[in-house]
């Protein structure tokens, strides 16, 4: 099962790390910044059919942000 808190975490570190705010991300997710705010807290999770799109804005794969294994 995926937690959403963690997958939240994943995605505020690669963010950060790929040196963009929440409101550029929401920008290029098409999404408010409040949505990505909730994504990074756990609350909510975002549209499944775009996780894909998510994982190669910030660099990643949808298997790390996931799950945390394969980077």
């Amino acid at each position: 099962m995926i937690e959403m808190k963690p997958v939240g975490e994943r995605i505020s570190r690669l963010r950060q790390r790929k040196g963009m705010t929440q409101m550029a991300l929401a920008e290029k997710m098409g999404v408010t910044s409040q949505a990505i705010s909730k994504w990074e807290r756990g609350q909510s999770f975002p549209d499944l059919s775009r996780l894909d799109e998510l994982a190669d804005l910030l660099g990643s794969n949808l298997s790390y942000l996931l799950t945390g294994e394969g980077a």
